[in-house]
């Protein structure tokens, strides 16, 4: 059983002067809000969904090929990277952009995602649908929409894998953003989106190289992954991350004739607006923890380095930090082990865990029989009452 104590502190975190930000133009003000080409635009910090910038963010539009973000993540999210799945004659000859798939060939789903994300494979994103879903693509899309209801988005809706034009296939700038979070947090698509090449060998032997079509990676230094997306109805449609100073943001473009610009210019302003401050020195988020069978009562739990969290325009942003620990824990415990640990949440939504650990040894009490215990207290009576 674990206890949780919810809302007993809030933690305002403070810019501490004015942050910098280089530009990659010199002479361009980032500090300004960006004139963008994009129809819908946003930036969200990614740990926190805090928008830094948004233009018409809540209009349904066509995404092109970015909807294989959403393909990727219920891929990856399902498991079984390394299963070898046989291509379907249905995943074959797809209009698009292709990575050429022969009907029978055996390949990994690793990739088929790499294929999806890279190099935007129409057929590499059927191959995974009629896999997942089991023989039936409407299985997977179904599952695709009840992805975006799991995070919340309401205006979003999948009527395939690809992208490829279809009426009900939509979202937003901003429920896209959230689904770029969505994949940040995923340590494979994270490292897939991020990658500029690579070569594979499917389980027939066959070897491909992938190359990314994002762009954006090779133009801007703090670009780290994401997806592209181009179609007549759609435009040219692109989700973007970057890091800079221990920050990601996430940046999405909706029919945008200029994006690669758009997005650096959007994301250096994001990046003027943020920085990091800590909020809480090593060792000074602390609880204490019922031992059971101890030579102590209680052990102290705490986090072990420095916590910082996100600030904003050298405003308070404000956290609540909620410390969850089992009602007790038995000995013998290590300095070090984990116990405990504080989430940080702001506007409800959990943006940071950090683990607390024992601050000290606790030894084990010596096991004592019932027959010892009775001895001892037979000894004790017996010399109370003789001479």
């Amino acid at each position: 059983m674990k206890k949780s104590i919810a809302a007993v502190l809030t933690v305002l975190a403070v810019l501490a002067g004015t942050p910098v930000c280089a530009a990659t133009d010199a002479g361009t003000d980032y500090a300004q809000a960006p004139e963008v080409s994009a129809q819908s635009a946003i930036v969200m910090e990614a740990a926190t969904g805090v928008v830094l910038y948004e233009k018409d963010a809540d209009a349904t539009r066509p995404m092109a090929s970015t909807t294989k973000l959403m393909t990727a993540l219920v891929a990856a999210e399902a498991g079984g990277l390394d299963d070898v799945v046989t291509v379907p004659k249905q995943a074959v000859g797809i209009e698009g952009s292709s990575v050429y798939l022969q009907e029978g060939e055996h390949i990994t789903v690793r990739e088929l995602i790499y294929a999806t994300l890279l190099c935007s494979g129409n057929d590499a994103t059927e191959a995974l649908a009629y896999h997942y879903g089991d023989g039936e693509r409407s299985a997977f899309v179904q599952m695709m929409n009840e992805k975006a209801a799991e995070l919340g988005l309401q205006s979003t809706q999948f009527e395939n894998p690809s992208g490829l034009p279809a009426d009900g296939h939509y979202t937003t700038a901003r429920e896209l953003a959230e689904i770029g979070r969505a994949v940040s947090r995923n340590a494979f698509l994270s490292e897939v989106v991020g990658t500029r090449a690579v070569t594979l060998q499917n389980e027939d032997g066959y070897t491909r190289r992938y190359v990314n079509h994002n762009t954006l990676l090779k133009l801007y230094e703090y670009a780290d992954g994401m997806k592209t997306g181009f179609t007549k109805a759609a435009g040219r449609c692109l989700v973007s991350s970057a890091t800079k100073n221990g920050v990601k943001l996430i940046c999405v473009t909706l029919h945008a004739p200029d994006d690669w610009n758009d997005h650096i210019r959007m994301l250096e302003y994001g990046f003027s607006r943020v920085s990091v401050k800590e909020i809480a020195a090593a060792g000074t988020l602390a609880c204490h923890i019922s031992v059971g069978g101890g030579t102590k009562a209680l052990v102290t739990a705490a986090n072990q380095a420095p916590v910082t969290l996100l600030a904003v325009d050298g405003k308070a942003v404000e956290y609540t930090v909620e410390f969850v620990y089992p009602a007790f824990v038995f000995a013998p415990i290590k300095r070090g082990q984990a116990l405990a640990e504080a989430r940080y949440y702001c506007d409800g939504r959990l943006v940071l865990s950090v683990p607390l650990a024992a601050v000290e040894d606790v030894e084990a009490r010596p096991f004592v029989s019932k027959w010892e215990i009775f001895r001892k207290n037979f000894a004790l009576i017996m010399n109370s009452v003789l001479p």
